[in-house]
Order: structure tokens, then sequence, then C-alpha cells
């Protein structure tokens, strides 16, 4: 009988150590702690030590029984540890008890192995610490398979469960056997001996069925690992599609851009050119006319061509300006008096008052000095005045036409504000006043405006619309402290 348990507690030596062999410390941290994998690796090696020390009693001698006992109950212990990890990381106190119930039956356990003959007292000892363990295992499966269903898990109860009811018939029997003196479990009966191997072996299918358990868990949580990376995977491929598709549209608005700064240039010389070169070809006209009446009036020949000198300047000075608006060149300021320039320009826009019935209000402080580039600030307040000009020349214009140009110091902040009492602008097109190509005229290129703006901003200013009260468009241009 003594060859049959030998042979048999080396089959599951054997069995154990191909689990603990299987038992990855990915598969023993399944539940996400690395500190709780160590219980399941040496609660396998020591069950496989305490079946392989009963394997060699016979041969090296008695005290490897001992170790053969110590082996299990830390293996016992370990396991039911590592099942309570499941729920909850054991603590520091929790680790510390188990450390002291295990010393202290080993201490009565080697207490009976030096003073009792026979193992019923010292399997009795071993058995009991196994049952308190067992129970420990079953209370934790039930609360931890409340919490999180599953097949397998379910099994591994049920074994676990059947376990703990077949240790307790087998510590009956072992009471009632008739062989009291037997000095080891090797030695047991027939009887007493498939007794124990049917223990030792549902230990050993509870192992290996936890160990299956741990790795399907592994393996889910590789498969959803994976269901990610393929996941990430594409969703790169998407964004990587997506930032082509997005250089491919730069490049394109780009290109778009260069054309539309080429139109807008051509628009803007169009817009801004016209009224210089317009005045050029009736002061030509003016004088062609005065030769063909073969009429000598020297002053008013020179007072002609200076006329048409001072707008031929002034055309070459808006069209270097609007390149240096395209071009994204610097622009250049000096100190200018606001009030002087604003006089020019109304110069300019009187005669055409008049000829509107538009009456013309100005009111400007003996000097107003700003940092500004002049050629630019006049193209904005002759758009302006313009504007206006062509608000109130609409037949639905009430009788009394009025413009108005105010200027104002506020803490250093220039305001010059160009008013008139035409029909104003509609609400829905407010918000898009300033837009390039954005007009409510029934001619016109949409240019002045986004002009306005453009300038206003490149001189750190602004420009903003606003209704005057009852009715009219209010616009205010304001230059940064100086």
């Amino acid at each position: 009988m003594e060859l049959m348990n030998q042979v048999l507690f080396g089959i599951f030596t054997l069995i154990l150590f191909g689990v603990y062999l299987t038992s990855a410390s990915g598969a023993g941290n399944s539940q996400g702690a690395s500190t709780i994998s160590p219980f399941w690796r040496y609660s396998i090696a020591l069950r496989a030590l305490a079946f392989l020390s009963w394997v060699l009693t016979p041969i090296l001698g008695q005290f490897m029984l001992p170790i053969a006992n110590f082996s299990y109950d830390a293996s016992v212990v370990l396991l039911a540890l590592f099942i309570r990890s499941w729920r909850v990381s054991p603590g520091k106190n929790l680790l510390r008890l188990m450390v002291g119930y295990f010393v202290c039956t080993c201490t009565i356990y080697m207490y009976f192995y030096f003073t009792v003959d026979g193992f019923i007292p010292r399997i009795n000892i071993i058995g009991i610490s196994t049952l308190i363990m067992m129970l420990w295992e079953v209370s934790e499966l039930w609360r931890f398979l409340r919490a999180k269903k599953g097949a397998l898990l379910s099994v591994v109860f049920f074994f676990v469960f059947i376990q703990l009811i077949v240790t307790i018939g087998s510590l009956a029997y072992v009471q009632s056997s008739n062989a009291p003196k037997v000095q080891n479990i090797l030695l047991a009966d027939v009887r007493s001996s498939i007794v124990l191997w049917i223990v030792f072996g549902i230990h050993t299918l509870i192992y290996i069925l936890i160990n299956s358990y741990l790795y399907q868990n592994l393996w889910i949580s590789e498969r959803n690992a994976n269901k990610k990376y393929d996941k990430a995977s594409k969703e790169r491929e998407e964004i990587g599609s997506l930032l082509s598709e997005r250089e491919h549209l730069i490049a394109s608005l780009l290109k778009s851009n260069k054309t539309a700064a080429t139109g807008a240039l051509a628009a803007s010389l169009a817009h801004e050119l016209n009224q210089p070169l317009g005045a050029s070809l009736i002061n030509a006209q003016s004088l062609k006319l005065l030769l063909d009446q073969n009429t000598s009036k020297p002053e008013l020949e020179r007072s002609i061509i200076n006329s048409i000198e001072s707008d031929t300047r002034r055309a070459g000075q808006i069209i270097h300006s609007l390149r240096s608006l395209f071009s994204g060149d610097a622009v250049t300021f000096d100190r200018i008096d606001l009030t002087e320039l604003v006089s020019s320009i109304i110069q300019l826009v009187e005669p055409e008052c008049r000829a509107n019935k538009i009456d013309l209000a100005v009111n400007m402080p003996d000097h107003c000095f700003v940092q500004a580039n002049s050629i630019e600030i006049h193209q904005v307040v002759l758009n302006l005045l313009n504007n206006a000009i062509h608000a109130l020349s609409q037949p639905e214009t009430s009788n009394q036409k009025k413009i108005s140009v105010v200027a104002q110091d506020r803490t250093g902040e220039i305001m010059l504000t160009i008013m008139d009492n035409g029909s104003g602008v509609p609400v829905n097109k407010q918000g898009s006043l300033f837009n390039l190509l954005d007009t409510e005229k029934t001619s016109g290129m949409g240019l002045g405006l986004w002009l306005c703006k453009h300038i206003m901003d490149r001189h750190q200013g602004d420009i903003v619309y606003s209704d005057s009260e009852g009715s009219g468009a209010v616009f205010t241009l304001k230059f940064p402290p100086q």
C-alpha cells in the first residue's frame, strides 16, 4: 500500500508541477494587483512540495513528514488568501494574522509529532486547520460569485464546496479507522488510502479549474485588448486619411487664396483708382476744350494741369498702398494731422454733396494728430464719405439729407465718426458688413468696407458700425492711444 500511495502522490506532484509551469504571472494577476500573484504560484509550489515530501518519506526518512505537512498547510493558507484577493487585496494585518495562524498550527503539529505515537492526532490538527481555510474559501467564492457570474467560476465554487464536505467526511472516517498506530498516511489501509486519494484528487482538480479560470480571464482580457487595438488602428488610419485630406484642402485653399488675393487686388485697384482717374479725365477734357476754343487762360490751364498732376500722384500712391496691403509689407506710419487730412477730403466730396443737396457738417479740433499712413487713412475716410453720399442719393431718402464728421479724443484714443441720416444697413446684413465682396449696392464690388476694416486692423485700430438714432448709419474709426 505504501508503494501505491507513493505512486499516487507522485502523480499529484507531476500534475501540480505542470499547473505551476503554466501559471504565468499574468494569469495569477488577473484581478489587476501585482501583489497577489505570488499567493497563487506559491500555493501550487508548496502543495506540489507536500506531495513530493510524502513520496520521499520512505526513502529519506520520517523527518520529511513535518516538511510535507507544513508545506500542505501553507499551501491551503495561501490559496485562501489568493481567493480573498479576488474581492479585496489582503492587508498587512490579515497577512500577519495568517502568519501567526500558520505558526500556531505548526507548533501544535510538532508537539504531537514528538509526544504522540501515530498519525491521527497530527492529521487532526492539519485537517482542522484545512477545514477552517476551506470554510473561508467557500465564503469568499460565494461573495465573489454573487458579484461576478460565470460558468467556470460556478464550477470552481461547486468543487471547493464538495472539497469541504469530503474533507469533513474523511476526518470523521479516519477517526473511526482501525490503524491508530500507523506512523504516516503512506502506511494507511486501503480504505483510508482511497479516502485520501479522493480528497487530494479533488484538491488537485481545484487547482486545475482555478488555473483554467485565470487563463479564461487572461484570454478575455487579451481579446478585449486586441479589439481595442484594432479599433485604435482603424481610428489611426481614419485620422491619417483625414490629415491627408486636410493637407490637400489647405494646399487647395492656399492656391485659391492666391487667386482670391489677385482678384481682390484687381477689384481694389478698380475701386480706389476710379475717383482720381475720373477727376484726371474731367480735367484733361476741360483742358482740351480750352485748346479747341483757342482760348488762352494761363491761370486756369495751370490750375487744371496741377489738378491732373495731383490726381495722377494720388493714383500712384493708391497703387503703392494697395500693393503693400496685399503683399503683407509692413506699413509705414507717420505723425499726421487728421484734421488736415479730413479737410482735404471734404474739398473733394463737397461738389457732389452740393449736387445731391446734402448738408455736410464737420466738427473737428484745430489739430488732431495720429500715427498712421496718410494714404491708407485717406482711402478709408473717402470710402465712408462716398458710401454716405451714395446712401443719401437714393430716391427714397428724406428731403433733409445730412452727413456729419466728428472727431473726439477719449483719453488718448482718437475717435473719428462719420454718420448720415439715410436708410442705414439692414439688421440681417450688419454681421457680414465688413466681409469681402459683400454689398447692398446695386452697383459696386463690395470691396470698400472690407478694405477699410483691413486698413484699420493694420493700424492696430478698429472700425465699428452702429445705427444712428432714428435712422441712418454711423461708422466710427478708432485709433489706438498715441
